[in-house]
């Protein structure tokens, strides 16, 4: 199987490659800047002939930072990329596409959105509506393996260094307290789990498929608050130390209704406390 992975350069996308590459079922190629040029469709249907890529994985994003303005550009851009990958559909047998809890209209807190279906309310921001509008698409296109798997929060040992898990371990393991902005209830999944249920998708037979399968939210079921992962960072070991909220005031949720069940036991996930314990023991 020759799989594009877009955005290889990511954690999420580099992460895949660097677990799964050693399987002589897949050949990755990374899509990036310097190989493929995914806002040109001529670009992008060279590289798919010359390559033969019969899958894809689509983790590239323009846009979703928290602390940054998304603009009309961002919206453009990540629809120019998803349209010319998508184009070239005849070709591929498997199109997995990471999707975002931001498709929920974020106005409000997002709780257990999976209750409250994708277009109750269309979301307004350029990247939120660029998310929601590339899973209508896959959806919209009936094949049983081109799927969305939304992401909320994830987390890994080789995510950025800013990142809410990973820094908080590293304090932890310095000494130093454990930091939190402004407390909210928030999912987060553990990249382990995520390149397993990519397995699955790039391994399982289209007969075990079914509708709800290819439109997954890939969060816990347990919600848990910033404050409730702090202190689960804080007892992973004897030592103690503070946890300091900055903004006293709840901010808005962000976090679904999890779909892992529909997975019926197929897939064996490392969890929330397990994930952070297996960071910690690499980060020490």
């Amino acid at each position: 199987m020759n799989i594009l992975v877009t955005g290889a350069n990511g954690f999420i996308g580099s992460s895949i490659i660097n677990s799964l590459s050693n399987s002589s079922d897949f050949t990755f190629f990374k899509g990036t800047r310097e190989l493929i040029d995914l806002y040109s469709h001529e670009s992008v249907k060279r590289y798919v002939e010359e390559n033969e890529i019969n899958s894809v994985i689509h983790c590239a994003i323009e846009g979703g930072r928290r602390n940054i303005t998304d603009s009309a550009e961002v919206f453009y851009r990540n629809l120019l990329m998803f349209e010319n990958l998508i184009s070239q559909r005849v070709k591929f047998d498997r199109f997995i596409n990471f999707s975002s809890g931001v498709e929920y209209d974020s106005k409000s807190s997002i709780i257990s959105s999976s209750t409250d279906p994708i277009g109750t309310n269309v979301p307004t921001g350029y990247y939120a509506l660029s998310k929601y509008i590339i899973s209508q698409r896959i959806l919209n296109k009936q094949n049983p393996l081109f799927v969305n798997l939304r992401i909320f929060g994830c987390f890994g040992i080789t995510e950025r260094e800013d990142r809410f898990i990973k820094t908080n371990i590293n304090n932890y393991i310095q000494c130093n307290p454990i930091i939190i902005h402004q407390d909210r209830y928030m999912d987060f999944i553990y990249i382990n789990d995520i390149i397993n249920i990519v397995k699955f998708y790039l391994t399982k037979s289209v007969e075990l498929y079914t509708i709800k399968l290819r439109d997954v939210n890939l969060t816990y079921v347990l919600k848990l608050k910033l404050s409730d992962i702090a202190t689960m960072i804080n007892n992973l070991d004897e030592q103690k130390v503070e946890i300091i909220i900055q903004n006293q005031n709840l901010e808005k949720s962000y976090t679904g209704k999890s779909d892992l069940c529909l997975y019926n036991n197929q897939i064996e996930f490392t969890g929330l406390e397990g994930g952070i314990r297996d960071c910690y023991n690499k980060l020490l």
